[in-house]
């Protein structure tokens, strides 16, 4: 993965925050801490990616680049089920996933239209497979 990938979360059609430790805990000792902050993701040299966004205890907009690894698509798909983020990234066409249907009830009918129809990744390779397959500037 080159291009970043986002994690918004919304509830009744508003944005919301999401936990920095929640987050610190769905990643566990994979989580590179900075401080307080979560700078990036390390499972092994070859297997993980960077963290932006981190920085505060309420979370408005997480992003994650330059990642690899099967454990690092599973910990994104992970933080966006336990979160019920709205995930999204740059792209042409189908440019948005979530992993639960139900998660596009809060989500304002505006911001899904701006990324395209949303698909449900059921894992972590899904949500790799959907977010590297739009990059056709």
């Amino acid at each position: 993965m080159s291009l970043p990938i986002f994690f918004q979360r919304y509830q009744n059609g508003e944005l919301t925050t999401i936990k920095r430790s929640m987050l610190a805990e769905i990643l566990g000792p994979a989580a590179v801490m900075d401080g307080p902050d979560i700078g990036a993701i390390r499972f092994s040299d070859s297997d993980g990616g960077e963290v932006y966004g981190a920085d505060a205890d309420e979370i408005e907009q997480l992003s994650f680049d330059e990642g690899n690894g099967k454990k690092f698509w599973d910990a994104l798909w992970q933080i966006a089920d336990r979160t019920g983020a709205f995930v999204y990234w740059l792209g042409d066409g189908r440019c948005s996933a979530v992993t639960n249907k139900a998660i596009l009830e809060h989500v304002p009918t505006d911001v899904i239209e701006s990324v395209g129809p949303v698909r449900v990744a059921k894992n972590g390779r899904q949500l790799e497979k959907f977010s590297t397959s739009e990059f056709d500037f």
